[in-house]
């Protein structure tokens, strides 16, 4: 991540342990993620760890673009 292309509210992103997450708010400045198929939000301690996979509206809701039903 860099500073001049953050993670935003709907982004997908990975993290340092190659979990994928959605990130679902910003409060006081601090980023909220959840892993993907999770309800349990956390907040993330230092977002530079974070690469954005995807924007929101781009990712469908699963990184492998594959349809579930």
């Amino acid at each position: 991540m860099t500073d001049a292309d953050p993670p935003a509210i709907g982004d997908l992103v990975q993290d340092l342990d190659g979990r994928q997450l959605v990130v679902t708010d910003l409060r006081g400045g601090q980023l909220i993620v959840r892993a993907l198929r999770s309800s349990r939000e956390r907040l993330v301690e230092d977002p530079t760890a974070l690469t954005v996979l995807a924007r929101r509206g781009t990712w469908g809701g699963y990184p492998d673009g594959q349809a579930r039903g």
